[in-house]
């Protein structure tokens, strides 16, 4: 009696469980809405940018001096949930982590990750990061050297979005210490629980005489 008291109830609670599907391989895809499903949430993270090259650069003590790469800038996500309608399109694409900088190159922009009803009710798009930038003389002071690290990915074209956040800056290189560190990649703004660890994270800096590391692919989750 007891167990076949109970059965109802755990039927009835795995058939209201929801169920996500997740994108981590860059590139665009279609996903059309199940039948009788009308509200869905959407999760997209954008890639990392690369790391930046380290650099030859000068300063007081040594005019042949060389420095670390600045770190790439964490992705942006955005979350946002809206209607749907049964059978339309979604149109998904998942932004790449970008190249890693060689020796005294800047790393590259992260891709954009998105995710759009055809119908509009619902548009998440979120920017990658920036790369991080060799090292560089600054325009205020030609005898400061710096390697400075990416933006973190921003956001636009938000529609139904309750959550918008930028990923995490890059770090920068200190030229001033006596042994400069290269820049960790920033971190991207919490992407899906079901998104892989460090997805859409920044390419760390190269260290003395190396090019930058690569920036993490983004991540699309749809949940519904």
């Amino acid at each position: 009696m007891v167990l076949s008291s109970m059965l109802p109830l755990a039927l009835a609670t795995s058939a209201s469980a929801a169920t996500s599907r997740t994108w981590t391989t860059p590139g665009a895809y279609e996903f059309t809405v199940p039948s009788g499903v009308t509200k869905m949430t959407v999760s997209v993270t954008a890639g990392g940018g690369g790391g930046a090259g380290s650099h030859v650069g000068r300063d007081f003590r040594d005019e042949s001096k060389e420095l670390p790469g600045g770190g790439g800038g964490g992705g942006a996500t955005v979350t946002c949930s809206g209607a749907v309608i049964p059978g339309e399109t979604i149109y998904i694409a998942v932004g790449a982590g970008a190249r890693g900088g060689d020796v005294g190159r800047a790393g590259d922009l992260g891709g954009t990750s998105l995710a759009q009803p055809k119908a509009g009710t619902i548009n998440a798009s979120a920017y990658g990061g920036s790369g991080g930038g060799s090292s560089r003389e600054s325009d205020e002071d030609p005898t400061l050297e710096l390697t400075e690290g990416g933006h973190g990915g921003s956001f636009f074209s938000t529609k139904g979005c309750s959550s918008q956040r930028e990923g995490q800056a890059g770090g920068s290189v200190n030229p001033n210490a006596k042994k400069p560190a290269s820049g960790a990649g920033g971190r991207a703004a919490t992407p899906g629980k079901s998104c892989p660890t460090g997805t859409g994270d920044g390419g760390k800096g190269g260290d003395l005489g190396a090019g930058g590391s690569g920036g993490r692919h983004g991540c699309v989750v749809i949940t519904y």
